[in-house]
């Protein structure tokens, strides 16, 4: 069975990868999934938010700077050291490696690394998407077609396998409903004790009947 799955990845890898590509495709693929390219709209729209959000606004950047330092640093970190998953660029040969300036064709490495399994970016994405769909409802939905973009691309440029962004996929949806669950439990518990205040406006702090004000 594991055999059975090792080859339905490739043949989705070789499809998404060599297949269904145009050099329009190439283009976007690489936009989308170069993360350099967006950390100063990220950077300005957090201070945005800061400056003129809401509580709510406040509420959505803490629990999401929580969610992409867990997600990035202990999960990804933790679980790509003790997979080893060498991404497909390294170890297999004529996958197409899309970047910013080029298209080439990977060659295998003699020492691949193993950073492929899980995907940081489908990690984060999925991270987001899930923290604004609880707090805004239906204005998010938008978020998870980016995310779903975003991690096709991670297979389109050949850094990751289909099934790294499956399970990343799962793994982010678990891990952030488990901090949206913790985050709500603190906040009944000792909400009215550290910011009385502030708990007596906003007695629900992610999962409200009513939007916050």
């Amino acid at each position: 069975m594991w055999a059975t799955f090792l080859s339905w990845d490739l043949q989705v890898l070789h499809l998404i990868n060599k297949v269904w590509t145009h050099p329009v495709l190439d283009g976007v693929m690489a936009v989308v999934s170069s993360f350099a390219l967006f950390k100063i709209p990220l950077a300005i729209g957090v201070v945005a938010l800061l400056i003129w959000g809401g509580f709510r606004e406040r509420v959505f950047l803490v629990l999401m700077i929580f969610c992409v330092l867990l997600g990035d640093t202990a999960i990804d970190g933790g679980l790509k050291k003790m997979v080893q998953r060498p991404r497909p660029h390294e170890y297999l040969e004529q996958v197409r490696i899309v970047d910013l300036n080029e298209v080439q064709w990977s060659k295998p490495h003699d020492h691949p690394g193993g950073k492929s399994f899980p995907s940081g970016h489908a990690f984060n994405n999925v991270a987001i998407a899930l923290v604004a769909t609880v707090l805004y409802g239906r204005w998010a939905w938008l978020l998870w077609p980016w995310a779903m973009l975003v991690s096709y691309s991670r297979v389109y440029t050949g850094s990751h396998h289909p099934s790294d962004v499956l399970a990343s996929w799962i793994l982010s949806l678990i891990y952030t409903w488990i901090v949206l669950l913790v985050a709500e439990w603190c906040w009944q518990r000792w909400g009215a004790r550290v910011f009385p205040k502030l708990h007596a406006r906003h007695p629900q702090l992610i999962f409200q009947k009513k939007p916050i004000s």
